[in-house]
């Protein structure tokens, strides 16, 4: 489940195309998992060699599905996502009040107002 914050945003529809392959594995429907396996290889460019590993995973969580291996997939998948989720986690600044990114640099805007109106305000 995305959170929050990514929800929207091109992270968000990643993570979601995470949980749609994911749900897909896990009610062993195999022609929607195999879908959307592809469209999440698919969107992942092939241009590095760490771009190919990605592929190389996600082509052998094709093979699982096609095998009948459900639980493979489920475990390639979910701890390719929990790395997105958890890499948005450290790289994004700290919620305010549970409003993500946004609130936290207009909560910053006010702080630098408030700092800008007392030194104002302490100048003879």
């Amino acid at each position: 489940m995305s959170t929050p914050r990514s929800a929207g945003s091109p992270l968000g529809f990643l993570l979601d195309a995470y949980d749609q392959a994911i749900g897909a594995c896990r009610a062993q429907q195999s022609a929607v998992a195999y879908r959307k396996i592809a469209v999440l290889r698919a969107a992942h460019p092939c241009d590095s060699p760490a771009a190919a590993g990605f592929d190389g995973i996600y082509a052998w969580c094709e093979r699982c599905v096609e095998s009948g291996d459900f639980l493979g997939a489920v475990r390639a998948l979910s701890q390719l996502r929990g790395a997105w989720e958890t890499a948005d986690r450290i790289t994004s600044p700290p919620s305010v009040a549970g409003h993500g990114a946004v609130a936290f640099r207009t909560q910053a805007m006010k702080s630098d107002a408030a700092v800008s109106c007392q030194s104002a305000a302490s100048r003879p």
